[in-house]
């Protein structure tokens, strides 16, 4: 009973200490979420915060083994796996915002002033009439509206910049190009312009 007593603080102490080296984690990882990073920096972030997690479990669950009970183990243990759960609910959120967030940075970017502005015109070697469906390096972009065209990427275009050179609203194109990555873009690539 002794040892319980004594060992109530440090279990507490350490607790604490796991608590707020999750909650800056948490911060962390949310201010790389709301600056935009890659979604692949936001999982390598997930996993050096399950590394870590997983680094305190085991040293809690060393603490408890030698000062505490196997209930209190247990709690601890449920403790830490709720709070990575809703770290992981929080972190999905984030994933699923990324999309609107990528819409909005490109509509941000064609209000640019003084950005490359490129006009293609049916003409150009840059643009060719569509039929019914075109293929991108992004992956196959379905159900083209008749009498579109197939407009190459440039250095320096973004979504945004190319719904404004043409006229349209950024949700048309995105629309019109299902497949691809607006933050992927590569020189060369094949995207629709609707009509």
């Amino acid at each position: 009973m002794d040892n319980l007593a004594k060992a109530t603080p440090i279990i507490a102490i350490a607790a604490l200490v796991c608590g707020l080296v999750g909650l800056i984690l948490g911060i962390i990882a949310f201010q790389k979420a709301s600056q935009l990073d890659d979604i692949s920096g936001i999982k390598d972030a997930n996993s050096v915060i399950s590394e870590s997690i997983a680094g305190l479990q085991e040293e809690i669950s060393g603490f408890s083994k030698k000062y505490a009970t196997n209930a209190v183990i247990r709690d601890i243990a449920n403790q830490t796996t709720e709070g990575f759960n809703q770290f992981s609910e929080q972190l999905t959120k984030i994933r699923t915002q990324s999309r609107a967030d990528t819409i909005r940075i490109a509509e941000l970017e064609s209000r640019i002033p003084g950005g490359r502005t490129v006009r293609s015109s049916p003409s150009s070697s840059t643009t060719a009439p569509v039929s019914s469906s075109s293929e991108s390096s992004a992956g196959v972009i379905a159900s083209v509206p008749a009498g579109g065209t197939e407009y190459v990427i440039q250095s320096g275009d973004t979504f945004g910049k190319i719904a404004k050179n043409f006229g349209m609203s950024l949700d048309k194109l995105l629309t019109a190009n299902p497949g691809v990555q607006p933050r992927y873009l590569s020189v060369g690539q094949k995207i629709v312009i609707p009509d």
